[in-house]
C-alpha cells in the first residue's frame, strides 16, 4: 500500500468515526412507551439518559415527611403530600435534564427493552444529591 492509499483509508476511517459518533438514535414505533419518556424525541436523539422516578419520588421532603411520620396510605394527608412529592420530584428531574447535553430522557430500564439496546447513562443520583444539596 503506498502512501497515497494509507492516507485515504486513514481520513475514510476518521469520517466513519466522525459519523458514528453523530449517529441519530430512534426507538422503533411498536417500542415507544410515551409514559417512559420523560423529555425528547423518540425518533430522533443522540445521548440518552434515564433517570428513577420512583427514587427521586423517595428522596423528597414530602415523601421522608410520610415514612417519618408514618402516615397511613390512602389518607387525605398522605396523597396531598405524595401530590407534592410527584411534583418536587418532577420539577427535579427537568431541572437536572436541562442542565445536561442530553437529549432523550426516560425511565431507568426502558432502553434495555430496545433492541438493540441503546446506551444510556443513569442520572438518577445526580437527581438525589439536589435534595441532598439543599
Amino acid at each position: 500500500m503506498n502512501k497515497s492509499t494509507a492516507l485515504l483509508v486513514v481520513v475514510g476511517f476518521i469520517m466513519v468515526l466522525g459519523w458514528a459518533a453523530h449517529a441519530a438514535y430512534s426507538i422503533p414505533e411498536d417500542k415507544v412507551e410515551s409514559q417512559k419518556i420523560y423529555f425528547g424525541s423518540a425518533s430522533d436523539f443522540k445521548k440518552a439518559a434515564e433517570v428513577s422516578f420512583d427514587t427521586v419520588v423517595r428522596a423528597t421532603p414530602e415523601y421522608q415527611e410520610i415514612r417519618s411520620h408514618e402516615i397511613e396510605r390512602g389518607t387525605g394527608k398522605y396523597w396531598v403530600l405524595m401530590t407534592r412529592a410527584s411534583e418536587r420530584a418532577s420539577a427535579r428531574i427537568r431541572s437536572k435534564y436541562r442542565e445536561t447535553d442530553f437529549d432523550l430522557l426516560t425511565e431507568r430500564g426502558y432502553l434495555e427493552t430496545v433492541d438493540p439496546e441503546i446506551p444510556v447513562e443513569d442520572i438518577t443520583d445526580q437527581v438525589v444529591q439536589t435534595f441532598e444539596d439543599n
